[in-house]
């Protein structure tokens, strides 16, 4: 192998087989091998710090760090990736994909968790401790309704009336003084049960 040093083309080996080592202990390397580069750390950890500060950190066997103006953000573990901070997307349209039945979990105990099952969606409260309840908060109005808004289930307003619809149309309210019905709408006194379709049961309206 032949090691040219020029002091416009650098050093310079002719060979794939040469590298560029540093150390007492050759304890770094650097070289091209079937055409690819190759940066190899023998003793410690792999530091690149731009101005002294932290950049990329690799430690054998472990972790791979990333930094941001000298503090961690990113960080690969054994069970996948840590961030400190915040994960952003610049660009409208970009999001965060996951499979049917992969999970996202939130809390020290996995408490709230959201995924596809394949079948249905599913947003699952799993604590069963008294107090610690699913709570979904607006300073407005809450709807529920059909996926591009087509159709109205439930609207909740906010210092206001709860207000169901059957398809799309509103069946009944609360009110300051109870429940109320658009004209036309009441009780359905035949209205068949859910556990035995095809059957009627009689309805008892008691407290009003």
């Amino acid at each position: 192998m032949a090691l040219t040093i020029n002091g416009t083309t650098g050093i310079e080996t002719n060979t794939d087989t040469g590298k560029l080592k540093v150390g007492a202990s050759d304890d770094i390397s650097i070289y091209h091998s079937s055409g690819n580069s190759y940066i190899q750390n023998d003793t410690g950890n792999l530091n690149l710090s731009p101005g002294g500060n932290s950049g990329i950190q690799v430690i054998p066997s472990g972790a791979v760090k990333l930094a941001h103006n000298d503090a961690w953000k990113f960080e690969t573990t054994s069970s996948g990736a840590s961030i400190t901070g915040v994960l952003g997307f610049a660009n409208t349209g970009q999001c965060i994909s996951l499979g049917d039945s992969k999970q996202i979990h939130f809390g020290n105990g996995d408490d709230l968790q959201i995924f596809h099952d394949g079948t249905k969606s599913v947003i699952k409260h799993n604590n069963a401790t008294s107090g610690n309840d699913l709570v979904i908060e607006t300073d407005t109005k809450t709807i529920f309704q059909s996926v591009g808004g087509a159709e109205h289930h439930l609207i909740i307003n906010d210092d206001g009336a709860v207000e169901l619809y059957h398809n799309n149309t509103k069946q009944c309210e609360t009110s300051a003084n109870g429940l109320a019905f658009p004209s036309g709408k009441g009780i359905d006194f035949s209205a068949q049960t859910a556990s035995t379709p095809g059957t009627t049961t009689n309805e008892v309206l008691d407290g009003y």
